[in-house]
């Protein structure tokens, strides 16, 4: 593991910056007593099934049967077969993962790896979105001056933390639009009272969690729900599968009504944070990030790290908000998921079914059905001949369950 690792490719960018640690590691952590780290490790020897010797490492996610593929070796430039050896590995993989009941396996690709990009679609992975990781070297550097806009602009002035972000810049709500100086303004943050603006930021509770949740749940795209079957995606199990390195902050934006409008979440690593912002529609994306960032800023254990961040394909306001706060692009990325599970129709009498779901057959009323000497002569259901009494039929319902394989 040792020798591969060096000459090895990581598959997730999050984990190389929040986790930091060698394969080698990651493998000997998972062994520990009590480690809440479930990392696999599968290694390929040299031999018949596999001329070059390989390992590759999945991340189980928190609380779902999901997992993550985050490094594999060697790189497929460094020896002669390694594509060979990638794909016995990944198949490999996905089997044992499967036969522990995970349910999706999911991994991120950069544009720029097609030869990767096509092992893993051979492999049964498929394309749902694209994202864009973003870099800001500190929460300080929120690029209010590049920007050119005041953070306190409009009815989203109000978002939380505005007040701490326009004063960072040392111009408030002073400035004009177009970033020169000018005659001062009065501030007008106060005079709104859109009911969909953020007016004050709370710490996430139960409840507070799950509406966060279904507002993410809501703007996601329907290949995206279909590639996640949890409430919210994976808004709680990125960036890294629900682990957490180090601190973490999580607030949820509230307006007049009480009404969740927005939330970010953010975790410390080792070497730098990671941002998660979500808002709801027509709201101002810059102003929330700004907000967050500046309470990051504030926060000795994260004030000191790059943030890193990241927009999905689906995502393009956030998109424009990062770039405005003076996050650079680093990496685009195709993600893609592998479903280890088929939905099944099958009828819900099948004792074979009704095993599996653990229901019993319930029995209803019975009706004795009239022999032809109860008929009157002449009516539509009269019967000629000698007809056999009819034993009492009994009918019995079950309870039909509709589910995913």
């Amino acid at each position: 593991m040792r020798r591969l690792q060096e000459a090895g490719t990581p598959l997730e960018v999050e984990e190389a910056l929040l986790v930091g640690q060698t394969p080698l590691r990651q493998a000997a952590a998972a062994w520990r007593p009590m480690s809440n780290r479930a990392v696999d490790t599968f290694i390929a020897l040299p031999g018949e099934a596999s001329a070059t010797a390989g390992l590759v490492q999945v991340r189980g996610r928190l609380g779902v049967p999901e997992a993550d593929f985050t490094f594999i070796a060697p790189s497929l430039d460094s020896a002669n077969g390694a594509a060979h050896t990638w794909a016995r590995l990944i198949g490999d993989a996905c089997q044992h993962m499967a036969a522990r009941g995970i349910e999706r396996l999911y991994v991120a690709i950069s544009e720029d790896d097609q030869v990767a990009l096509q092992i893993f679609r051979g492999c049964g992975f498929a394309p749902y979105t694209t994202d864009v990781l973003f870099e800001l070297p500190s929460p300080a550097s929120d690029g209010h001056d590049t920007a050119g806009k005041s953070a306190g602009q409009g009815a989203a002035g109000k978002s939380a933390g505005q007040d701490t972000a326009g004063k960072h810049d040392g111009q408030g709500s002073a400035r004009k639009s177009d970033g020169h100086a000018g005659p001062t303004e009065p501030d007008r943050r106060t005079e709104s009272t859109e009911p969909d603006q953020p007016v004050m930021s709370i710490a996430l509770e139960a409840d507070t969690e799950r509406a966060v949740r279904q507002l993410v749940h809501d703007l996601l795209p329907e290949s995206v729900r279909r590639s996640h079957r949890t409430l919210g995606g994976d808004w709680m199990s990125y960036p890294l599968g629900g682990h957490e390195p180090g601190p973490a902050l999580a607030r949820a934006w509230i307006d007049e009504r009480g009404t969740v409008v927005g939330a970010w979440r953010a975790v410390a690593g080792r070497s730098a944070s990671w941002l998660q912002v979500v808002t709801r529609p027509g709201s101002d994306v810059t102003a929330a990030v700004r907000s967050a960032l500046a309470e990051l800023a504030a926060d000795a254990r994260f004030a000191r790290l790059p943030v890193w961040s990241s927009a999905r394909g689906y995502e393009t306001a956030l998109n424009m908000a990062l770039r405005e706060c003076g996050y650079e692009p680093r990496v685009r990325r195709f993600r893609l998921v592998k479903h280890t599970t088929a939905n099944v129709m099958a009828p819900a009498w099948e004792s074979g079914a009704l095993a599996e779901r653990g229901l019993d057959p319930a029995t209803s009323s019975s009706v004795k059905l009239a022999s032809a000497d109860d008929r009157a002569p002449g009516s539509a259901g009269e019967m000629h001949g000698n007809v056999e009494a009819l034993p009492k039929l009994n009918t019995h319902e079950t309870a039909v369950e509709s589910g995913i394989g």
